[in-house]
């Protein structure tokens, strides 16, 4: 009895060996999901590590086995991955028409800016600095009280300094701005421009250190900040 029993199992596997790598000629053709032509795209047999193109009208053909994984794909479309083990085939050919889905991938939108040369930052970093909007220069408070007097409460006189003020602090961010794109461009930084006014905010330079230190120590100053600005925003600083 058990003779018979293995007898039957050795069987019921040979049929299935047999029917899984049972031969079928496939064809077909290759369309999008609208039924328009799609440009070259590829067949692959990852079963038998085999791959062709289709035609230039989307038609293919070819022979496989039964539980072959087919892979159709084309540049700008998702990859459709097919197998036949559990269909139900009568016949040697079988008709195969697939519909590949474009991949539609929306890009973040980027502003391109010039990189600044060494020369116009050196420019833009000298130009920092409140400059004297006093009506009157080099007035001496002994010699003109009044006028002295004058530059310093009048109304007009501290609009024009606070104006001076808020466009040496656009002058400044300005500047910085720049310097991180070209630092961004050369791999020093990765970071996103989004990014900018925040970290620039973050770092607080002002106008005496930036123009008192070398190129070389503002540059590491700033990498380093750039480190502690990661670390507080990934603690969940804003």
């Amino acid at each position: 009895m058990k003779k018979i029993i293995c007898l039957y199992l050795l069987c019921c596997c040979c049929i299935g060996i047999v029917d899984a790598q049972k031969t079928i000629y496939i064809k077909g053709k290759i369309l999008d999901e609208n039924k328009y032509l799609i440009v070259f795209p590829v067949i692959a047999n990852k079963t038998q590590n085999q791959g062709m193109m289709a035609n230039s009208d989307g038609t293919f053909q070819m022979t496989i086995h039964q539980n072959d994984t087919l892979l159709f794909s084309s540049i700008g479309y998702y990859l459709q991955k097919v197998c036949l083990k559990d269909s139900v085939i009568n016949t040697d050919t079988f008709a195969l028409n697939v519909y590949l889905k474009k991949n539609i991938q929306t890009l973040k939108e980027v502003t391109v800016y010039d990189v600044k040369t060494i020369k116009e930052l050196q420019k833009q970093k000298d130009e920092l600095g409140i400059r004297n909007t006093n009506t009157y220069q080099k007035v001496n408070a002994l010699e003109s009280p009044f006028t002295a007097l004058y530059e310093l409460f009048s109304k007009t006189e501290k609009q024009k300094r606070e104006v001076e003020k808020l466009e040496n602090d656009d002058r400044r961010k300005t500047f910085l701005k720049e310097l991180l794109r070209n630092y961004i461009s050369y791999e020093i930084l990765d970071m996103d421009d989004a990014t900018l006014n925040d970290f620039i905010d973050f770092m607080g330079l002002n106008d005496e250190y930036i123009k008192s230190v070398n190129d070389y120590d503002l540059a590491a100053y700033i990498t380093a900040a750039f480190e502690r600005y990661k670390r507080y925003k990934a603690k969940g600083g804003t």
